[in-house]
């Protein structure tokens, strides 16, 4: 079984709902998720690097000052790190199994929200009840 096969199994939840990744798109598509010095050139602002779910539940979003290990924000990606800041603010609530994956987008759904999404909360938790529709949610 390779990658892509593992990417398309329907695998079964002790919650009584099934998992596919495919089914997801993924914020790695959209920002970097480790430190970036080389690849930014104006920089707007400093996040703690991510690995998954599980670590960005343990750690900082935005950092106040630059680092070795700080990834560099430009201008055109900030939206998206503002999306994991607020993601993370959701992330005890989802399962545990998608503790492990990347951190999970829509983002279609998202840019056409964008501007309510980072002043309404309530636009967040809408959004964020149908990106894990169908699995059981702690959002109310």
């Amino acid at each position: 079984m390779d990658y892509a096969d593992i990417r398309r199994f329907i695998f079964p939840t002790d919650c009584d709902t099934t998992l596919c990744l495919n089914d997801f798109d993924y914020i790695a598509n959209y920002v970097d998720k480790y430190p970036n010095a080389k690849k930014v050139g104006a920089c707007v602002g400093y996040f703690f690097p991510m690995r998954d779910i599980n670590a960005l539940k343990r750690n900082k979003t935005f950092l106040n000052a630059p680092s070795e290990n700080a990834v560099r924000i430009s201008q055109d990606k900030l939206i998206y790190y503002q999306y994991i800041h607020y993601f993370k603010e959701i992330a005890p609530k989802i399962p545990y199994y998608f503790g492990n994956l990347d951190i999970i987008i829509d983002n279609f759904a998202f840019l056409k929200i964008k501007d309510a999404f980072l002043k309404d909360k309530r636009a967040r938790l809408e959004y964020f009840k149908k990106l894990f529709q169908g699995h059981p949610c702690e959002f109310d």
